[in-house]
């Protein structure tokens, strides 16, 4: 094969490797926000589940104000 064809193959291969895991926790955070809303939950955890939620949210938001740059 040619070289650059396999870094193509590559990057699709990551592409849907991610999107996958996206969806799968995109599923699981819909169970927890249901288990959530009974209110049992140590604070401290809580805390922590929220920071990591908030750098998720910001990255997922780059990448996708990324994706609308040329050659994108």
């Amino acid at each position: 094969m040619i070289p650059y064809l396999v870094r193509e193959e590559d990057d699709r291969a990551f592409v849907a490797l991610v999107s996958a895991q996206v969806q799968r926790v995109t599923q699981e955070l819909t169970k927890l926000e249901r288990l959530l809303q009974a209110g049992m939950v140590d604070r401290a955890v809580l805390q922590e589940f929220r920071r990591a939620v908030d750098l998720i949210r910001q990255t997922s938001w780059k990448v996708d104000k990324s994706m609308d740059l040329p050659g994108q």
